[in-house]
């Protein structure tokens, strides 16, 4: 079952909407999807650890809840 968390304060790249963008995570691999036209952009996991290392052209966004 994928985890759906809508980010605060997101803008979409495309429409520019804010507050529409929301994360989905399934099976290790992230995923940003605009609610208001669709717009979508993925990672795997292996991504969001190269950019913990300083690699940041791979990477959508880090997410680390406390």
């Amino acid at each position: 079952m994928a985890k759906r968390r809508f980010i605060a304060g997101a803008k979409c790249p495309q429409c520019e909407q804010q507050d529409s963008i929301q994360l989905i995570i399934e099976n290790n691999v992230e995923r940003i999807e605009c609610v208001s036209c669709g717009y979508k952009q993925t990672q795997t996991s292996r991504d969001a650890e190269g950019a913990a290392k300083g690699d940041k052209e791979s990477i959508i966004g880090l997410f680390k809840p406390e």
